[in-house]
């Protein structure tokens, strides 16, 4: 067995058994898009709105407040402290900044905002139980950056026999 062999099939087995101790045997995962809708939305950049910020992260991101996220997502995605909505496009660095995003004046930029819920289904099928986790993805281009954001919550258990039925 040559090197090239042998380090895929380690790659292989490790990547096994990663998966197989993520989720035993009796634990079945299932997945379910519940909604999946783009909006063209109108985004005010100014100083108020495009800012670094450590609030609900460990780091300070380039962040954009998104106020008509209110009423396109379940979850809301107002970090602790915030008043409003937010989506990060990640760590501020230099090219990432806010003056990477405004030019001095106030814009109002036009951009579609795609949000993703997601419904997860944990089945153990030996302690016959099943729960239900709700996955809400946002997602936005705002000129040059891709601005992101997630929120998800248990939604508690679900009858064992209608989850085998999805």
């Amino acid at each position: 067995m040559n090197l090239q062999t042998r380090a895929l099939s380690l790659a292989l087995i490790t990547g096994v058994s990663s998966a197989m101790a993520a989720n035993p045997p009796h634990i079945q995962v299932k997945e379910k898009i519940i909604k999946d809708v783009v909006t063209t939305v109108q985004i005010p950049l100014n100083q108020n709105t495009v800012r670094c910020s450590s609030v609900g992260y460990g780091q300070q991101e380039l962040k954009v407040s998104v106020a008509d996220l209110s009423w396109l997502t379940i979850f809301s995605h107002a970090n602790n402290g915030e008043a409003l909505p937010c989506v990060t496009a990640g760590p501020c660095a230099p090219g990432r900044m806010p003056e990477n995003l405004l030019n001095g004046s106030e814009q109002l930029i036009s951009t579609k905002v795609r949000v993703t819920l997601k419904e997860t289904y944990t089945i153990d099928h030996a302690k016959k139980t099943c729960t239900r986790k709700l996955q809400e993805y946002v997602q936005t281009p705002i000129k040059q950056f891709m601005f992101r954001h997630f929120r998800s919550g248990e939604i508690g258990a679900f009858p064992y026999q209608l989850c085998n039925a999805i």
